[in-house]
């Protein structure tokens, strides 16, 4: 190894291409012989692949932070579909493993594809929890894959209205189908009614949003016009405009529209809601 190149350095040469003779022969050499090196390269041909630049210090202090921070918000702790999402996104977009097949040397492929079951198990881990923290870090998700994650957490209005005895109530049918979240017969249920009141409209678009499968679906679609019609009404002038608004930014996200969405977050971020607040500031985080 040259004594004026550090492993960072030497790395960043690599993916350059500006490495060769003796120098490539050099650093082949030691892929060959130093296993943390190889994974170095390894890592560092992923990250650049989805043009991230790696520097080791500052990358690795960032890694950490933001690893605590997903910690923190419970990240690990989602529902098993979005992780799905997340690992659908990498595996599509970097083709995993048949780029480690291509670039890695055949000591590293003993390391991350080897025949040894417990080494490959263990390190298949390892590499996935990184490659998804940094795929997180470097690459926001979509603002479909945001929506979903948002869908159960964002502020709703309550079952019954504060207004209206035609609205969906607590005595009925429909507050079971979407505790019990059977969002077909609940929205069944309320077409049914064929009522014009707010509320039930409300969480007619509600029902859309969670049985909306991909974007700008014809359901994503019917949940924006549904919920912008609703923000105009007066039965939502007083503080339950923000639950509509907050469902509005969702189906947004949703239809991929994404100026929209953050117009009306930074509209949420200025309200004397607690709750609209703190949505937004969460969901804001993830579309940087």
């Amino acid at each position: 190894m040259s004594d004026k190149m550090n492993h960072v350095e030497w790395i960043d040469a690599w993916l350059a291409g500006t490495l060769a003779g003796e120098e490539l022969a050099a650093f082949e050499r030691e892929r060959e012989q130093n296993d943390e090196f190889a994974k170095q390269c390894l890592i560092a041909a992923v990250l650049h692949k989805k043009g991230a630049e790696l520097r080791q210090n500052d990358f690795l202090k960032k890694l950490t932070d933001l690893e605590q921070n997903l910690e923190q918000e419970g990240f690990f702790e989602q529902e098993t579909h979005f992780k799905k999402e997340i690992l659908k996104k990498i595996e599509g977009e970097l083709d995993i493993e048949n780029f480690f097949k291509r670039n890695t040397t055949q000591r590293a492929k003993r390391i991350f594809l080897g025949s040894v079951q417990r080494r490959w198990l263990a390190a298949a881990a390892a590499i996935a929890a990184i490659l998804v923290v940094a795929w997180w870090f470097f690459v926001p998700p979509s603002p479909y894959i945001v929506a979903q994650h948002y869908l159960d957490k964002a502020p709703k209005l309550p079952f019954l209205s504060p207004k209206s005895s035609g609205a969906v109530s607590k005595s009925n049918t429909i507050d079971s189908l979407l505790n019990a979240q059977d969002y077909n017969k609940a929205i069944d249920s309320i077409r049914a009614k064929n009522s014009d009141v707010g509320f039930d409209r409300y969480w007619e678009a509600v029902c859309l949003l969670h049985l909306s499968e991909q974007p700008e679906d014809t359901l994503a679609k019917k949940a924006v016009s549904l919920l912008e019609y609703l923000e105009k009404q007066e039965e939502f002038t007083d503080g339950s405009k923000i639950f509509v608004q907050c469902q509005l930014v969702l189906a947004y996200l949703k239809n991929n529209q994404l100026d929209k969405a953050i117009n009306l977050l930074e509209q949420l971020k200025n309200s004397p809601d607690d709750k609209g607040q703190s949505f937004a500031i969460a969901i804001g985080n993830h579309l940087r």
